[in-house]
Order: C-alpha cells, then structure tokens, then sequence
C-alpha cells in the first residue's frame, strides 16, 4: 500500500516537471517568435557564437547534429521503466 501511495506521488511529480517543460518551450516559442526566430535558428546562432571564427557550416553541421538531444522511446511498464535499450 505503501509503495503504490509512492509511485503516485512519483508519477504526479513527473506529470508536473513534463507539463512545466511543455510551458517553458510555449514560452520560449512565442519570445523567440516575436524576433522571427525558431528555437533551431536560436540554436544555430548560438553555435556560431560559442565556436567564434572557428564557425563553418561543416563545424556547424556536426555540432548541431551531436547536440540535438534524441530520447529513447518506449512503452511506459508501470514502474517508471521503458522497454527500450540506451539508444546511444
């Protein structure tokens, strides 16, 4: 009984980090928007900036692509587990 009280507080946790992350991206969106800028324009442009005059689009091409967070997808078990491998 104990554990499952626990697992619901768990899970209403994470419910409330996911829909707080869902709010700072609509957030973010709609100030980036307002400069006519998308979140991977602002991404690139920060690239740029952080590599200086070692900025080309090859360098720019190969650390916009190892810096894209990719998440493993899954099936939720029930038990704050997925049934995927590390994906990396």
């Amino acid at each position: 009984m104990e554990e499952q009280k626990l697992f619901e507080l768990n899970f209403l946790i994470w419910l409330l980090i996911a829909d707080l992350s869902h709010k700072m991206v609509l957030v973010r969106d709609k100030e980036l928007a307002q400069h006519g800028i998308t979140p991977r324009q602002m991404h690139i442009l920060r690239l740029i900036d952080a590599l200086g005059e070692k900025a080309a689009i090859s360098v720019i091409a190969k650390d916009g692509t190892e810096s894209r967070r990719d998440f493993p997808t899954g099936s939720w078990d029930g038990k704050g587990r997925t049934d995927t491998a590390d994906p990396g």
